[in-house]
């Protein structure tokens, strides 16, 4: 709804996308494959999650603690919330323990809420694959 709103979100995303996650394929190369490099590739990543932290805590300071937004951008889910999950996710997935204890707080939140979420859970219902069957798989909306 708001130009500005939509510039920054696009801004996020395209940092999201070009310097984060690569930076992530590698955060989890180092733990996949037990590399010396593992604590350094994750405060590389870190930046990035650090700045999502930080505008998560902004938009909940400058709301009342009733009505906390909990959105990247904007007073609603948008499209840069839909854009960073998945990639938001699996950071939080490489080392488990270490992100349930990191300092980011209202990211978890935000990662929980979403997870947790309807739109979440429907669109990743999983289906049968139609190779195994060679049956039909209509998506809709049940």
């Amino acid at each position: 709804d708001n130009p500005v709103e939509l510039s920054s979100m696009l801004d996020l995303i395209r940092h999201n996308d070009k310097i984060f996650k690569p930076q992530l394929e590698i955060y989890k190369k180092a733990k996949r494959f037990h590399l010396d490099t593992e604590l350094q590739e994750r405060q590389r990543c870190e930046a990035f999650i650090a700045e999502l932290e930080q505008r998560l805590a902004s938009a909940e300071s400058s709301s009342n603690a009733s009505n906390s937004q909990g959105h990247f951008i904007g007073a609603k889910p948008s499209l840069a919330d839909y854009a960073l999950l998945p990639f938001v996710r699996q950071f939080s997935r490489v080392n488990r323990p270490w992100f349930i204890q990191a300092p980011y707080p209202y990211l978890r939140k935000w990662l929980d809420s979403h997870l947790q979420s309807r739109v979440y859970s429907k669109a990743m219902t999983k289906y049968p694959l139609w190779l195994d069957t060679h049956q039909d798989t209509l998506f809709h909306d049940v």
